[in-house]
């Protein structure tokens, strides 16, 4: 299959991140490029050499020839494009999270279904060889039986890295930074949440209209209890895993891209071995040069795979039913925050 990708959106995760990679992939990939700001599309067009620019989506979902809609334009404009994109017959990648409601992720995932389309949200950070290593000794039950899982997504507000202002919609920080971390628990744990409790809001008493900090309690169906801390009050860039299990423990620092498997107490030897993976994960990722472009480094095999599950008609990676359980889990919480309550997982689904 000859293989012409459409890009919609110019912003700087596209710049970064995605044209980058395509590039590496094949010089002659990306067909056209769309943004609402026609001068910043042509500059980019520019730049990366692209055929195509224009100021209306429609006409990159309407090409013939395009087979991949890339879309990596704000979270309130995904619904739209998407289903757009679909009715076209056009396989999808698109940008975390995968819409802004649950319902609207119920409608795209029977729409793909029902069409026999492939689509997939953007999760690399499960390509951190730390990541992977965590899924592979929890998958050979080298730490037994997960009984807990604590996590923490800060990021930094956003007006410190966009103008825009399409974030501070009601959920705010739950729609953020968090879906990655949501997306790794999932993965990691293999189970269907049960309940789901979660407490937050505008906790520093700014009367904004919008969430700025959550912590999430999730009961899973396998028995295993997890705590998640979001937030963009610290002015921080986190995102951790600490994993106890019934035979061992996992201490995983993404971002820094270290991995810590302890079995019985904690020791002052464990701190050393800690430091000394720091130190090893820190020369490694500079030789590899990812030290200076972070979570971008995994955008490559990310979309090296999207294209092998559409050369032999596999699932993606990441599928749509894994998104689906994404943004049930962050609804659930802004609704449990909303009104105080511990939502059921099975009855929030049950209503789509």
């Amino acid at each position: 299959m000859m293989v012409k990708i459409g890009i919609i959106g110019a912003g700087a995760i596209v710049r970064r991140a995605h044209l980058p990679t395509w590039k590496k992939i094949s010089p002659d990939m990306v067909k056209a490029i769309a943004d609402i700001d026609l001068n910043l599309a042509k500059k980019v067009s520019e730049e990366f050499s692209i055929p195509i620019y224009t100021d209306d989506y429609k006409e990159i979902i309407n090409d013939p020839e395009i087979n991949i809609v890339d879309i990596a334009t704000p979270t309130p404009t995904h619904f739209e494009i998407i289903m757009a994109a679909i009715d076209q017959k056009k396989n999808i990648i698109v940008e975390k999270p995968l819409v802004l409601t649950l319902e609207e992720a119920f409608k795209v995932k029977r729409s793909i279904e029902k069409n026999g389309l492939k689509l997939t949200v953007i999760q690399n950070y499960r390509y951190y060889p730390c990541v992977i290593k965590t899924k592979m000794r929890i998958s050979m039950d080298k730490i037994g039986q997960v009984v807990s899982i604590n996590g923490l997504a800060h990021s930094k507000f956003p007006s410190s890295w966009t103008r825009g202002k399409w974030l501070y919609h009601k959920a705010g920080v739950l729609y953020d930074f968090l879906p990655h971390l949501i997306d790794l628990i999932i993965w990691l744990n293999k189970s269907d949440p049960k309940y789901i409790y979660a407490i937050g809001g505008d906790s520093i008493g700014q009367k904004m209209d919008f969430f700025t900090n959550a912590q999430i309690l999730i009961e899973f169906k396998n028995g295993t209890l997890c705590s998640v801390n979001t937030s963009w009050l610290t002015g921080s860039n986190i995102l951790r895993l600490d994993i106890h299990g019934t035979g061992g423990h996992i201490f995983l620092d993404v971002k820094d891209n270290t991995f810590l498997e302890v079995h019985g107490t904690f020791t002052p030897i464990d701190n050393f071995r800690r430091f000394l993976n720091e130190i090893t994960s820190l020369m490694k990722r500079i030789a590899n040069k990812s030290f200076f472009i972070g979570p971008i480094y995994y955008y490559l095999p990310f979309f090296k795979d999207f294209l092998t599950c559409l050369e032999f008609d596999t699932l993606p990676k990441v599928t749509i039913e894994d998104a689906l359980k994404n943004m049930a889990i962050l609804d659930a919480a802004k609704i449990s925050i909303e009104n105080n309550e511990v939502v059921k997982f099975d009855d929030l689904i049950g209503k789509f």
